[in-house]
């Protein structure tokens, strides 16, 4: 920015006004900048210029966290006018496109934004119909077809030419489309995570900070003496150099018979930046063996410097050949203690009460099925708080309803069913424990499994996987 480098800052509201240049006359102008979040989603900062001496007036919104680990695309079929109230935020680097109209809307275009889809379409008719009658009489083959697209996105927002379906490719993975009723499942809407290229990268002018990270990521310190692998010959990655193998723990066995696990030569160690304070972490990364299930990852994060503490467990290894389905009817409180593992892949489902929660809901956690009730009813509760003044009087009852289902199936010891689908294989339910001891004739747990649907082996990234001839390829 131009102009003096005079600024303000408001405590109470975090908005700060900064003095500079304006584009159009010249003049001294007022920027003012707030960061803000947008439930379900994350922080952003929202940017705002206007000119007293001229009247301009723009503005702008940017991410306010850093540039994510995939790119993401997002497709919605809007299939009803309310549709087109949903939120949308559009970083500088995505495209809109709208598949039935052909029409593609390049980061250029339109800059970084906080919106609807009402909105998007409406600057995009303004866009289009700038110069378009002296378009038709230079060209009149080229000035119809954007006519009739025109029309087309006209009749959308009178709700006219329903369904169509809107795509958000966001190469920095920062852009959103509202789902109202967040976080149950949108099934109108589709997210794809996907690698960026190395001309994405370059386009957003952080590849030189990507092969930064990538220098960093390698840095990985263990207080076991490191060895010379250079003559090690590992096979389709599964041999690992003896000193990056953190400790094995089996949980069949007693603690007493495991050995010395207090020691720093039992765990690997990561640096890694502290989410909270931003200074160095230390992460230790620890495997255990599930009775019954797998092998998983324990993940402990501490910093020294402001104390905050986070730990995780997730399966490990390679998914499974099948995807599997868990089927539990909660009769009792016995039901409600079961240990239960749900990874990021999977969803969950109660019937009953028509809850539907897509894959990657809640993340990755172990519990109980209490616990995992008690969550969902919480992550809700922050959803229904956050929603504000922009929920519909029947999103906010909708919410209330389920959350009251919910509260229910604990408080009334209400029979139900719960339902894990994992397409990766990665989920567990324990059995029924009674005085201490499993029980063997479980009737209450049923397993199945299937082969996965092709938007599934999609969103966990299968189909992108070259295994033909891939040594070939490589030399």
């Amino acid at each position: 920015m131009g102009g003096n480098s005079e600024y303000s800052r408001d405590d109470d509201t975090g908005l700060t006004i900064i003095q500079s240049l304006c584009m159009n006359c010249h003049k001294e102008g007022e920027t003012k900048l707030l960061l803000t979040s947008i439930p379900q989603f994350r922080d952003v900062i929202l940017m705002s210029f206007e000119c007293p001496h001229c009247g301009f007036k723009n503005n702008e919104i940017q991410s306010g966290g850093v540039l994510q680990d995939k790119g993401e695309c997002i497709e919605l079929v809007v299939t009803n006018v309310s549709d087109l109230d949903r939120q949308i935020v559009k970083s500088e680097f995505a495209t809109i496109s709208i598949l039935e109209q052909e029409l593609d809307i390049p980061p250029s275009t339109q800059k970084g934004v906080i919106s609807t889809i009402e909105g998007i379409i409406t600057k995009t008719i303004q866009g289009l119909s700038l110069n378009q009658e002296a378009r038709i009489a230079q060209d009149q083959e080229v000035g119809g077809k954007i006519e009739k697209i025109i029309n087309n996105l006209k009749g959308y927002l009178e709700g006219k030419g329903l369904p169509f379906t809107i795509k958000l490719d966001d190469p920095s993975g920062n852009s959103f489309i509202q789902n109202p009723i967040a976080p149950l499942v949108d099934h109108n809407m589709k997210r794809k995570l996907y690698d960026r290229t190395k001309e994405q990268l370059e386009e957003m002018g952080y590849y030189g900070v990507q092969n930064l990270k990538d220098d960093e990521s390698q840095r990985i310190s263990t207080y076991q003496p490191k060895k010379d692998n250079s003559n090690v010959t590992f096979s389709k990655g599964a041999d690992i150099p003896e000193h990056l193998i953190p400790h094995y723990i089996d949980l069949n066995k007693s603690i007493e018979d495991q050995g010395e696990l207090g020691s720093n030569e039992d765990r690997i160690k990561f640096d890694v930046p502290c989410p909270n304070c931003g200074n160095n972490g230390e992460s230790d990364v620890c495997e255990i063996d599930i009775p019954g299930f797998r092998r998983c990852l324990i993940m402990a994060f501490v910093c020294n410097f402001c104390g905050i503490k986070t730990n995780e467990l997730k399966p490990s290894g390679a998914y499974g050949e099948l995807a599997k389905k868990w089927i539990l009817t909660v009769e009792s409180e016995l039901d409600l203690n079961r240990d239960i593992l749900k990874s990021d892949t999977a969803s969950i489902e109660i019937p009953e009460i028509e809850l539907e929660m897509g894959m990657g809901s809640l993340g990755s956690l172990f519990t109980t099925v209490e616990g995992m009730i008690v969550k969902i009813t919480d992550s809700l509760k922050d959803c229904f708080t956050f929603q504000g003044d922009s929920a519909t009087s029947e999103q906010k009852k909708g919410f209330q309803r389920v959350i009251e289902k919910l509260e229910n199936l604990l408080e009334k010891k209400e029979k139900f069913t719960l339902i894990i689908d994992d397409a990766a294989d990665h989920s567990f339910i324990g059995k029924r424990i009674v005085n201490g001891q499993f029980v063997q004739d479980d009737q209450q747990l049923k397993t199945e499994k299937y082969q996965r649907t092709d938007y599934q082996n999609e969103t966990l990234g299968i189909n992108d996987i070259k295994v033909e001839n891939y040594s070939e390829s490589e030399n």
